[in-house]
């Protein structure tokens, strides 16, 4: 079993977003592409990708392989991190089996938008 992370970030420059990752990330890979923003962090732990196409709505997606307890601290990481921008964001996550169904309920870990996933 494994969690799953999901949630949206919206308007912001991704610069920023990655200036404020590095701190706590060194080993955090970026890219412009034509259209839109990858940022990536792989880890023994976890999986972490946010992606935009337009720098006005980012997709958040980690694949997480431990603890509860662990995956809290990484999501209150990012909760921070993101607080610390302003910025208006939504996490939530659930656990899943090894064939990706969902074996819980979504839980929204935070949200201070209005676009948000429905549980």
């Amino acid at each position: 079993m494994e969690y799953r992370v999901g949630g949206t970030v919206v308007n912001v420059e991704p610069q920023k977003i990655v200036k404020r990752l590095l701190i706590s990330y060194p080993d955090l890979k970026y890219r412009p592409r034509i259209f839109g923003y990858d940022i990536k962090l792989e880890r023994e732990q976890f999986e972490l990708e946010l992606n935009t196409l337009n720098e006005k709505e980012y997709f958040l997606e980690i694949t997480f392989y431990r603890s509860k307890k662990e995956l809290l601290l990484l999501l209150e990481n990012l909760k921070v991190s993101f607080l610390s921008l302003d910025l208006k964001f939504d996490i939530w996550y659930c656990l899943e089996d090894k064939k990706g169904n969902e074996i819980s309920p979504e839980i929204v870990y935070f949200n201070n938008h209005s676009i948000s996933k429905e549980v």
